[in-house]
């Protein structure tokens, strides 16, 4: 039938019918065309529409303008008849175009496309989801006019389960085919009865009901996918979705970690048994390192499913301490940032140069709430699912996407913000657009900063008071203490003239913590010293933190107890930081009370970057009372020059054949060599310049100091002490500049030095400079 509509009555597509009989329909393309019409550019404008109402065989619609026409396969549609005109899919082996190009019947050709405005969907409070804004938000409204989602789509939102119910998510809910609804049978043999929307973790037994109790839950599936163009609410950024309900947090929005654990091993599993789950949203958060959840996490995002994270709400830095799950280090985990509607960084936001990937918005984000409801929240719980809708929704558009390839378009489909350079480690904020239409830009390598190896050995005990120096603490949280440094403490390829002190047995480079740190994870957080890291309280009047200080090392000491188990006696804790970049840790005290700990501790350090982690004391190892460690840097710390002595001697021949070296201290012999010498530390070059009595010679030379030495020689001409005084040396080192009056041996000089003569004679000890 198709073939027909094309083989009758014109006779140009009788002749297109005859070259191309073989052509099969192809699939058709989302992108919609008014049937049979063409906007081309003829190479020979017909003389009058009024007396020519056809070209190459088509019908003249009407002509656009001075170059082009509207064609038409039909004589229906006439000046543009919505009433008669017909919009179909676009399919490639019905275009006309590359035909009448071939034969030089037109210059340029199109099928009349169908174009709109971008879609806005008819959903009542869409306005109100600015999250889907294309300036400050995902750019949702460019995006649907590429995609809209897809069935096929499947996101599993971990929370407090989903309303599936609600009038705007019904309709997107995922349905396992495998059950029977009621019935009370595991009809699917998956181990839960009746997981038709998903499964209940909440309670005993293997439950299948993640109904929600709170609204948290239901507000995240909103943002992923509800349902659009059905007249009510809002629309999620997937208008077509599954969600799947996974429900481990009850109605007071908490729940175990069994249950968070549980549900990603269901993730694991049915995308096993073939259920295309894509992405996991995660807007949760809490407690410190679990392995069980981390491996949990690694199978699901091994299995398929990437893991989006909210990156927590406690304003904190979490490359210094991390935010779990959104900190685990795991290829396909997502960290997700929360920002306003002027693209800053929440107020509330965590956020972190290295660890948090990602923003998206998070202030005042109007979704679907239980009951039928909807509500405005904020948290980057908020945030999560934004970022998880821009994947599903990329999905929807890619040929088998795996973990890999969706977190990367994630990353180069995201818009730059100055506002998040800093804060977020790609300093992009996600765009749905982009990421559907593949419009992407690598997240340029970021410049790690250097780092040095740590070598680990016994210590010693110190040998100063545990309460000597400036009491600092007496505090169990927050009360974070900066102390200035005596000295230039070299700590990994950086030098550092503060500390921050923690009264759990941390100092810091660098800010202090936005949070409380008494959470002991498997290394010390990054830029810290653990001296010995665990939930300390030195809030009682017998305990303390104290600093002490001399020209060579700064010792912080904490006499503390452990949290709410002070009648196990008190610990002693130090921590020496010598001059020369050695780090020493010594605890002492009750035993009891490190017993008591089951190996909640760590002693170590982390440089700048996570991989530059090194353990004395390993988390879950139990520590002994005097144990002592010290750690050594393996790499030389960087010392620029600094010249403390500057020694001059001339040189004399004593006899005519034999040259030897008589030392003559800041005399200069004209017409002879002299040897100066330069002590003091560090490597590199420093610059060396002459004066001629008050005369200063232009020009500058540099000389080689390395290892804190430096030598060079000079020689003046003959004629100089007839002119000429004194020769004055200037040595400019890293911090200044030190000058040294050389008297000249013989000056019976009478006669002013004159400017020319000062010019010849600087430019001949320059040149002799060696």
């Amino acid at each position: 039938m198709v073939r027909s509509l094309f083989c009758r009555g014109i006779g140009l597509v009788w002749v297109w019918c005859v070259f191309f009989p073989g052509i099969a329909l192809s699939e058709q393309s989302e992108h919609q065309v008014y049937q049979g019409e063409y906007v081309v550019e003829p190479y020979v404008q017909p003389r009058s529409t009024d007396s020519q109402s056809t070209y190459a065989g088509l019908k003249i619609n009407r002509q656009l303008g001075k170059s082009s026409l509207l064609l038409s396969l039909h004589t229906g549609a006439r000046n543009g008849d919505e009433s008669e005109r017909k919009k179909v899919a676009y399919a490639q082996d019905r275009d006309l175009c590359p035909y009448l190009l071939k034969t030089g019947k037109a210059r340029t050709c199109s099928p009349n496309f169908v174009v709109s405005t971008s879609v806005i969907p008819n959903d009542s409070d869409i306005s109100n989801a600015w999250g889907l804004d294309s300036n400050t938000g995902v750019n949702a409204y460019d995006a649907w006019d590429i995609a809209t989602g897809s069935q096929d789509i499947v996101v599993a939102v971990i929370d407090t389960g989903v309303d599936y119910t609600h009038p705007d998510l019904q309709a997107n809910m995922w349905v396992n085919d495998g059950e029977i609804p009621g019935n009370g049978i595991d009809d699917d043999g998956n181990g839960y009865i009746d997981d038709v929307h998903g499964m209940n973790a909440t309670g005993q037994g293997a439950r299948g009901n993640p109904m929600d109790g709170n609204g948290h839950g239901t507000h995240c599936a909103g943002v992923i996918g509800a349902r659009a163009n059905n007249g009510q609410g809002v629309a999620g950024i997937n208008w077509n979705v599954k969600i799947m309900a996974l429900k481990f947090l009850g109605s007071d929005g908490s729940g175990g970690l069994a249950g968070a654990i549980e549900a990603l091993n269901y993730v694991t599993a049915m995308r096993q048994r073939g259920v295309n789950i894509v992405v996991t949203n995660n807007s949760w958060g809490g407690g410190g390192f679990s392995q069980s959840l981390f491996d949990a996490i690694e199978a699901s995002t091994s299995a398929g499913a990437v893991f989006v994270a909210a990156a927590g709400n406690a304003s904190n830095d979490n490359d210094r301490l991390p935010a779990y799950p959104a900190s685990y280090d795991i290829e396909g985990v997502v960290s997700v940032a929360a920002i306003d509607r002027d693209t800053n960084i929440a107020s509330f936001s965590n956020f972190g140069a290295t660890t948090v990937d990602i923003a998206a918005p998070g202030v005042g984000v109007y979704s679907t709430y239980t009951g039928g409801g909807y509500r405005s929240l904020s948290g980057t719980s908020m945030a999560a699912p934004h970022v998880s809708g821009v994947v599903a929704l990329a999905a929807s558009v890619m040929d088998s996407p795996s973990v890999s390839t969706l977190v990367n378009r994630l990353y180069d489909s995201a818009v730059d913000r100055p506002t998040l350079v800093g804060a977020v480690r790609t300093g992009r904020s996600a765009d749905a657009y982009r990421a559907v239409t593949g419009n992407t830009n690598p997240v340029p390598a970021p410049e790690l900063p250097e780092i040095c190896e740590y070598s680990i050995e016994g210590g010693s005990t110190p040998d100063t008071a545990v309460n000597q120096g400036e009491l600092l603490l007496q505090s169990d949280e927050y009360a974070y203490k900066t102390v200035d440094l005596p000295f230039e403490f070299p700590f990994h390829h950086d030098t550092h003239t503060q500390i921050v002190v923690s009264p759990n047995g941390l100092i810091y480079f660098g800010s202090a913590p936005q949070g409380m740190d008494y959470r002991v994870s498997g290394n010390a957080p990054i830029n810290s010293i653990a001296a010995f890291h665990a939930d300390l309280t030195s809030s009682d009047e017998s305990a303390g933190v104290y600093a002490y200080k001399d020209a060579e090392r700064v010792v912080i000491s904490w006499h503390a107890h452990l949290f709410n188990k002070l009648e196990l006696g008190q610990l002693e804790v130090f921590l020496t930081l010598h001059q020369d970049g050695t780090i020493e840790t010594f605890v002492g005290g009750s035993q009891a009370a490190l017993d008591a700990l089951n190996g909640e501790n760590v002693i170590g350090l982390t440089g700048p970057r996570r991989d530059a982690s090194v353990n004395a004391v390993e988390r879950g190892t139990q520590v002994s009372a005097g144990s002592a460690y010290r750690f050594i840097s393996q790499c030389a710390q960087e010392q620029l020059p600094v010249v403390s002595e500057v020694y001059s001697e001339a040189m004399v021949n004593k006899r005519r054949r034999q040259r030897s070296t008589t030392p003559v201290p800041n005399q200069i012999i004209s017409g002879r060599a002299s040897e100066v010498s330069l002590k003091g530390k560090g490597n590199g070059s420093v610059i060396v310049g002459f004066a001629l009595d008050s005369y200063q010679c232009e020009g500058q030379t540099e000389i080689a100091f390395e290892e804190g030495e430096g030598i060079f020689h000079f020689s003046t001409p003959k004629r100089l002490k007839r002119v000429a005084r004194a020769v004055t040396l200037s040595v400019e080192d890293s911090i200044g500049v030190q000058q040294q009056a050389l008297s000249i041996k013989g000056n019976k000089r009478r006669k002013r030095l004159k400017r020319r003569q000062g010019i010849r004679y600087c430019n001949k000890i320059m040149k002799s400079v060696r």
